[in-house]
């Protein structure tokens, strides 16, 4: 007597399809959730790299700020910090601090200036290698960070008076800066930098 084998029906197919279906459906959105959020979790802790890294060169340029003098090639002299805002420039100082090599010694000085491109919202650094250089030399030119709506710079001077801009005679520094940037995504950033000038250091050109 023959028996009759006995398979699946193909009710019995459609439902195992359709549970599987559903299954890799569930598994598919848990994995896209999870790689979303890992992508914003680099994108955040890249913002704050880039925050980190902004307000330490601050830091690093205030806490070098020097009272040499800038000697142009017009044979005048340009304070060594000023902030008057022209061209979107915040502010143009010389700073000490530079690294010189015994085999080719330079001066351990520099011209620098920070800049807010209002269309891209970049904040950005220049760099010359030489305070006293020309005006056609092209600076060193280091983005930042993105993304920054404006920035505020207070002057704090020996009498105890704040002030929106530096610059104004040839000689002398502020006492501390306050520093504000109002980044897109992370709001009002402040931060509050005292200066320590070397009174040693010649205000003209050596």
């Amino acid at each position: 007597m023959m028996t009759q084998s006995k398979g699946f029906t193909l009710i019995e197919l459609l439902v195992a399809l359709t549970l599987l279906a559903i299954m890799a459906t569930v598994a598919y959105s848990g994995l896209s959730a999870v790689i979303v959020s890992s992508d914003k979790i680099k994108k955040h802790q890249q913002l704050m790299a880039d925050i980190q890294r902004t307000v330490l060169f601050f830091e690093k340029d205030v806490r070098q700020l020097s009272p040499r003098l800038r000697f142009t090639e017009h044979e005048t002299y340009v304070p060594a910090l000023e902030a008057i805002e022209n061209n979107n420039i915040l502010m143009t100082f010389s700073r000490g601090g530079v690294y010189s090599p015994r085999i080719m010694p330079r001066s351990t000085l520099q011209r620098v200036a920070y800049k807010l491109d209002d269309k891209e919202g970049s904040l950005i650094r220049l760099s010359w290698a030489y305070v006293d250089y020309l005006s056609q030399d092209d600076p060193v030119k280091m983005i930042l960070i993105n993304d920054i709506e404006s920035v505020k710079i207070k002057f704090l001077n020996e009498r105890g008076r704040w002030g929106n801009s530096w610059g104004s005679s040839l000689t002398g520094l502020p006492v501390a800066m306050d520093i504000e940037f109002k980044h897109k995504k992370l709001g009002v950033i402040r931060r509050l930098i005292p200066i320590y000038s070397d009174p040693e250091v010649s205000l003209k050109r050596r």
